[in-house]
């Protein structure tokens, strides 16, 4: 059992509820793909990245703040806390040119190809995200850049069908067979966007917070799954095999913990979350063990990002570039 009360399957996520609509949100105050309220739009955001030293963790650095540090400032920060991958979400120029004959490895956001997930126009449209990084990828292979710089595409977890149990998860939208098999026949992995904070906040009364922390301390013979991480990963792999692909790999494109503004959002949690998931994937989950390349939501806290309160509290450093609590990637 993983819920408080609730007998449930071994193998189960920790909730009765499909987790895609806990991330849609019952929660007050909480909002979009990290928070749970669900926004307008929401889904898929198409990207590449440019491949360097393999690493297992980065994190995401986002420019929505009006005293954020110098592109320069911040690629010396990555560097000084041994951060070996960096998510941008579109081409800044300072940004590409501060990595510039650095080692980090750097995923890349294309601007104006962002489709909302979940609706009728989105399924009529889904086939656009297949075609445009065909066509990116014909880009790339005709510069000669095959291997070098890969082209993929970042899902929020509603885009999984899916009960309390991993192994019955599936897709849930007819389009995602086309994304999968370009992957497939590239070699390249699917990114997910993976927030155990948005499922535990819309179903306390299922999981315990230590079953969202890594922190769960129950017997592992008994209970296959102690996080809700590996649960919602292993979904994905699970999808991935029922749509006839199991050897597409997985990348998660976003995780983190909030450190203010919402339900249980304290430095101490968003600490343990972090600092566990970093410790963590390094191991895979059970159905897929070894390195689970993760990307951290988000280097800095964004003054100026909207939304609630909560969405300008995820990062793990002020724009001062002091420490919002201490972690370690070494």
């Amino acid at each position: 059992m993983i819920g408080r009360g609730a007998e449930e399957d071994k193998r189960s996520l920790g909730t009765r509820n499909d987790p895609s609509e806990s991330r849609r949100g019952r929660q007050a105050g909480v909002r979009g793909g990290r928070g749970g309220a669900e926004r307008k739009q929401k889904g898929c955001r198409f990207f590449f990245f440019i491949k360097g030293g393999w690493t297992s963790i980065g994190v995401c650095n986002g420019l929505r703040g009006d005293n954020l540090p110098s592109p320069r400032e911040v690629v010396r920060l990555y560097q000084s806390n041994g951060i070996g991958a960096m998510r941008i979400y579109k081409p800044d120029p300072g940004t590409l040119n501060a990595l510039r004959r650095t080692r980090i490895k750097v995923m890349v956001g294309v601007e104006g190809i962002l489709l909302s997930i979940g609706n009728e126009i989105e399924q009529k449209h889904g086939h656009l995200i297949v075609l445009a990084m065909k066509n990116t990828g014909n880009a790339i292979r005709h510069a000669g850049l095959e291997g070098k710089i890969m082209v993929s595409a970042a899902f929020e977890f509603n885009v999984f069908t899916t009960t309390s149990t991993p192994s019955q998860a599936k897709f849930r939208f007819d389009y995602m067979a086309g994304i999968v098999e370009f992957l497939a026949k590239t070699g390249n992995p699917l990114f997910v966007n993976i927030y155990p904070y948005s499922s535990y906040i819309n179903n306390r009364a299922n999981i315990i917070p230590e079953f969202a922390l890594f922190t769960d301390n129950r017997d592992p013979v008994e209970h296959i799954y102690l996080n809700l991480f590996d649960a919602m990963v292993d979904s994905v792999y699970y999808a991935l095999e029922k749509a006839g692909y199991p050897d597409v790999g997985v990348v998660v494109s976003e995780s983190g913990w909030p450190s203010d503004g919402g339900v249980d959002t304290t430095p101490q949690n968003a600490q343990t979350y972090n600092q566990n998931l970093i410790n963590h994937v390094v191991n895979g989950t059970p159905k897929r063990p070894g390195y689970l390349e993760t990307y951290i939501y988000a280097m800095f806290n964004e003054n100026d990002k909207g939304g609630d309160e909560i969405e300008r509290n995820f990062g793990l450093f002020f724009p001062d570039k002091s420490p919002v609590y201490p972690i370690s990637f070494h």
